[in-house]
């Protein structure tokens, strides 16, 4: 088996999530084309390709009391206990830096070189609402490639933050009355040369 790797039966049924990907993306570039040729626009040969960037959000907390709580542990997400004493109260906080008071920047500094190795452009980290919640955000690129990168991304994030004596939470809702972790889908479809189909302006240009 070769990874990655799409799985369909003998009658061309999916069994993988990449294939009904695959044919959607196929599918976008057949009829965008011939939208485009109506409205003037011929690319020829050239496919007309679905781009998105991925944002990840998590939380970091500290391992020593990650260890403390079976709940997040085997699920991810506190099911037991009372809600946090702190919601959010400190969401002016909301796209800052990461504070050199705890270890969190150096964390972050180090997931973003070990995807920067790997090819993966993590373009900007901040925090987010939720206290000790962070964000990472890449440069967009095609579907099929990101969506392969943001679950290396994640096992990095996940690798990474216990060489900080940090637990990294992607569950969507690790906490009760906190903001939640979302991954953010920023959609767009252009041409293979760079024409943004949501620009109306670019393809007159074009």
């Amino acid at each position: 088996v070769f990874i990655p790797s799409a799985f369909v039966s003998y009658y061309g049924a999916a069994l993988d999530e990449k294939t009904p990907l695959l044919r959607s993306n196929m599918a976008i570039s057949k009829h965008a084309k011939r939208l485009l040729k109506h409205l003037g626009l011929d690319i020829g040969d050239k496919e007309v390709v679905s781009n998105i960037g991925l944002e990840q959000e998590f939380f970091l907390v500290p391992r020593e009391m990650y260890y403390k709580r079976p709940d997040l542990q085997l699920a991810g997400r506190t099911i037991i206990g009372k809600d946090a004493p702190r919601g959010q109260e400190m969401c002016d906080h909301y796209m800052a830096p990461p504070s050199l008071a705890n270890p969190a920047l150096a964390c972050m500094q180090e997931i973003q070189d070990e995807c920067w190795r790997l090819g993966i452009p993590l373009k900007t980290r901040h925090r987010e609402v939720a206290p000790n919640q962070y964000e990472f955000a890449p440069l967009y690129g095609y579907n099929t490639t990101q969506i392969d990168q943001n679950l290396m991304v994640m096992q990095i994030i996940e690798e990474v933050s216990a060489r900080h004596g940090l637990a990294a939470l992607l569950q969507e809702k690790p906490f009760n009355d906190v903001n939640g972790s979302g991954k953010h889908n920023n959609w767009s479809i252009a041409t293979e040369d760079g024409t943004m189909m949501l620009h109306p302006a670019k393809i007159n240009a074009a």
